[in-house]
């Protein structure tokens, strides 16, 4: 006898869904336009200083001899033009600044501080843009039926049964009237049967 164990799959199920609180790690493209040219430019998401985050998109938006990695400095062109990528960093990782999900603003501004830009005595530029981030974790749960399920194999077996038969001869001389015996035998049997019936 051998044992089997049959799985038959019942599908996945929801078991719990909860939204993501945090924001995880995604590369975004941003171009801005219409700036003050040639100006340092200090990137901020959610109010959060993310230069360190940003690279710029070729040499014409970093200090010369840049080796275009993330925190090399952005600088608008000529033109006021400005690209890059920001990559929001892990939230896993120990010392990343962490986001919350939501409508959160991307923000270039010629202030280091994140401070107001446009006064009489030291004119500046900035550009912002709204990123929204939501999700939802869902957790799944797969139901496996499984059946344990018994092999018997059968041989056939031999076997051989032998009887010893004895065989018995007896033989009576009594005296006597033989047939008013056999009619006593025959009625006692004969009552022993109506007692049964």
């Amino acid at each position: 006898m051998a044992l089997r164990v049959d799985r038959e799959s019942q599908g996945l199920r929801v078991v719990s869904r909860t939204a993501i609180p945090v924001m995880r790690s995604r590369t975004l493209t941003f171009t801005g336009e219409h700036l003050k040219p040639k100006t340092r430019l200090f990137a901020f998401f959610d109010k959060t200083a993310v230069s360190d985050y940003c690279t710029p998109a070729s040499s014409t938006y970093a200090v010369e001899g840049a080796n275009l990695v993330a925190g090399d400095a952005l600088i608008s062109s000529a033109t006021g033009k400005i690209e890059g990528t920001f990559v929001i960093p892990d939230p896993k990782i120990a010392g990343n600044p962490t986001f919350n999900t939501g409508e959160v603003v991307f923000k270039l501004t010629s202030s280091p501080h994140n401070g107001v830009v446009s006064t009489e005595q030291r004119p500046g530029t900035s550009a912002s843009a709204l990123y929204s981030a939501s999700g939802l974790l869902e957790t799944q749960q797969e139901t496996i039926i499984a059946t344990r399920n018994a092999e018997v194999s059968r041989r056939n077996l031999q076997s051989t049964t032998s009887f010893n038969t004895t065989r018995t001869r007896d033989s009576r001389r009594a005296a006597g009237n033989w047939n008013d015996e056999q009619a006593l035998i025959t009625a006692a049997l004969a009552e022993a049967e109506a007692a049964r019936a």
